[in-house]
């Protein structure tokens, strides 16, 4: 079977190299992201539940990374084109319409939520005393960090851009150096204040997400682009609105993705404490590293897949999608693998007495991970040839139904844990939808009817 993927990746070989060297530096970055969970405990004193804090806020900052209109992944699509047209002119009108454009966004964004923010009672919202944080360490730790965050967004165009270009590998490169920062400055300071610590650390995730992206996007616009960087008088109002037509329905994919998948933390810190946030993390963050390293894989066939699309070019696009499916397949059984021996990962990881696993959950998170490889290779088609109505309409429905479907159930659980038994439940029909129309796409396509 691995054969005959090979045989399948090696008629693109840049993607297949590039796939190679990607997942390499991907699973050096997840291994310090997972430990980074032991080097931030030691940076917090061993204090679960400012750690938990800390863990919330990022999730809700998070919320925010993606109100960037979607103009990174309509950049990547119509780069991609640009880019098989062989079209210098337009490449160079495209990235430069789209850093304007998302700078605009990242100033809006910025000072609507810092004004919001400073009237915001944090105290209630993470669940936390004040006399533990106060509110004003709070909430400046919150408006640093979405600081970082916003200049982030903008200087993160520059993957999307490696991405058209099939270079995932040194798109790569910026998670890596980010957990590599963090983990060192958790690991060389430690603070038992917990307000120094959450301010500290506010500034330092702020660095450490921006300048990893300076030295990639230096590099490419001075060696691999240099007759496209930036500039506001190759900026194209057109081009513009065509990135932000597609990229649009990207936005609103997001927004749902985010209330699907970015609530977690916060609702566990509402129905449960802080505490709760780092024992989710344990179990999310060694599966989640599954679900990563399958995206480092179908990231360039998305890429790919445009391509073909543009080509016209159905073959190409079966056999891709062929492809991902059957990685998905083993990516899955690998996850019931892990269900089996994470005892065994969590006390390499995070020593003996951090936590004791509960099998069924485990289990639970399994089942999660291998819904969420499925809902990814169909997503990665979909993405590649335009179609984006079959996710938009299968995660307003998970959307809609995860807040009050993890209420339901943990009146009856009594635990975090009703979370994920939601998060399967919507993922399933979101699946189910996503298929359904995917299919239709491409049975139109074959028919000659697009």
């Amino acid at each position: 079977m691995l054969g005959k993927i090979k045989m399948i990746y090696s008629k693109d070989s840049k993607m297949f190299n590039n796939i190679i060297g990607t997942t390499v530096i991907k699973c050096v970055s997840l291994l310090l992201n997972i430990y980074s969970i032991t080097a931030y405990l030691h940076y917090f004193n061993g204090n679960q539940k400012i750690y938990g804090v800390w863990l919330t806020i990022l999730s809700i900052l998070n919320w925010v990374v993606n109100f960037d209109l979607g103009i990174g992944n309509g950049l990547r699509n119509r780069l991609a084109e640009a880019i098989a047209a062989k079209n210098d002119g337009k490449v160079k009108t495209l990235i430069s319409s789209a850093y304007i454009l998302l700078s605009i966004v990242s100033i809006i964004v910025f000072c609507f939520i810092s004004v919001i923010a400073c009237f915001l009672d944090w105290n209630k919202i993470l669940n936390v005393d004040e006399s533990i944080v106060a509110n004003a360490v709070l909430c400046k730790a919150v408006i640093i960090s979405l600081f970082g965050l916003c200049i982030h967004f903008i200087l993160k165009l520059i993957i999307s851009i490696l991405y058209a270009l099939k270079e995932t590998a040194l798109g790569s490169l910026v998670p890596l150096l980010v957990n590599i920062l963090i983990v060192v400055y958790s690991v060389v300071m430690q603070n038992s204040n917990a307000e120094i610590a959450i301010l500290k650390v506010s500034i330092a995730y702020a660095i450490t997400m921006i300048f990893p992206l300076i030295i990639i996007t230096v590099f490419v616009f001075h060696f691999k682009l240099p007759e496209s960087r930036p500039a506001l008088r190759h900026y194209n109002h057109e081009l513009a609105k065509s990135i932000l037509s597609l990229g649009g329905q990207f936005f609103l994919i997001q927004i749902l993705l985010l209330i699907i998948n970015s609530t977690n933390e916060f609702i566990i810190v509402r129905i449960a404490n802080p505490e709760a946030v780092v024992t989710y993390n344990i179990y999310f963050r060694l599966f989640s590293a599954i679900i990563a390293l399958f995206s480092v894989i179908i990231n360039p066939v998305w890429s790919s897949i445009s391509v073909c699309y543009a080509k016209k070019d159905l073959n190409g696009i079966l056999w891709r999608k062929k492809a991902i499916t059957i990685i998905a397949v083993i990516f899955s059984i690998g996850s019931f693998v892990v269900s089996f021996m994470l005892q065994f990962f969590v006390n390499i990881l995070y020593h003996e007495s951090s936590l004791i696993v509960v099998k069924w959950y485990s289990v639970l998170f399994a089942i999660y991970t291998s819904v969420m490889l499925f809902v990814n290779s169909t997503s990665c088609v979909e993405n590649g040839i335009n179609d984006l109505k079959p996710q938009i309409i299968g995660n307003i429905i998970a959307a809609s139904l995860k807040i009050p479907l993890v209420y339901v159930i943990f009146i009856y659980t009594k635990s975090w844990i009703a979370v994920m038994y939601a998060n399967i439940c919507i993922m399933i029909i979101s699946l189910v939808v996503q298929k359904i129309g995917m299919e239709m796409k491409l049975s139109a396509f074959k028919g000659g009817k697009l």
